[in-house]
């Protein structure tokens, strides 16, 4: 699932896959991708900058391998922007976790 999220006075696509998922964990060892967006959801009146730009950064990554590593990212933002985009990221995420496929089953032969 992919969006355009204009932040500040920059555009920034960002994609939300299971490839999205490898690339947070893949980065942030210790970290899990859903219980950090979990953490968004649960109150979001205490958004974490830390939790929102990784997540950001690895929905951008998805979207272009050619994304900054996350430090540099991180600098092009100020923090009131970062945490602006909490709830895009996480409508985008709970968006791509829905499904009009059939579930995948499994039989033995």
């Amino acid at each position: 699932m992919n969006k355009t999220l204009t932040i500040g006075d920059r555009k920034l696509e960002v994609e939300v896959t299971a490839y999205t998922m490898l690339i947070y964990e893949d980065n942030f060892k210790g970290h899990s991708f859903l219980k950090d967006v979990d953490m968004l959801t649960a109150n979001p009146n205490k958004v974490q900058y830390s939790s929102t730009v990784r997540i950001l950064w690895a929905a951008a990554k998805s979207a272009d391998d050619t994304i900054k590593p996350i430090k540099e990212f991180s600098k092009q933002y100020s923090i009131g922007e970062v945490i602006s985009t909490a709830q895009p990221l996480v409508d985008l995420i709970v968006e791509s976790l829905k499904t009009s496929s059939k579930k995948a089953t499994a039989a033995a032969v």
